[in-house]
């Protein structure tokens, strides 16, 4: 499983607005889903989609492996402390 965001511009009525769109890629079947949608993305709505994403019946991340994502700052330590049903991190992706 991947993770990255993606910027989307919508007109709205208070005019053209940016929204971060959180994804997650299946590596074997290319399947996307959209994780989520805001217009500023911040570490308690980070908090909330790890929540979402380790939930026991309806979460993507159940029985997965692998997470790979980059150094973006908004995977903070408080993404991964409440998804801590995260797959385990490779230390190979990860060192510095």
């Amino acid at each position: 499983m991947a993770t990255d965001f993606f910027t989307v511009e919508v007109w709205t009525r208070r005019g053209l607005q940016r929204f971060m769109v959180l994804f997650f890629m299946e590596l074997a079947t290319r399947k996307v889903q959209i994780a989520g949608i805001a217009s500023s993305a911040n570490g308690l709505w980070m908090s909330q989609i790890a929540r979402n994403l380790t939930d026991a019946e309806e979460g993507i991340l159940t029985g997965k492996r692998y997470l790979i994502h980059d150094r973006d700052p908004l995977f903070t330590a408080e993404f991964f402390v409440t998804g801590r049903n995260f797959p385990p991190r490779s230390e190979r992706f990860f060192s510095d």
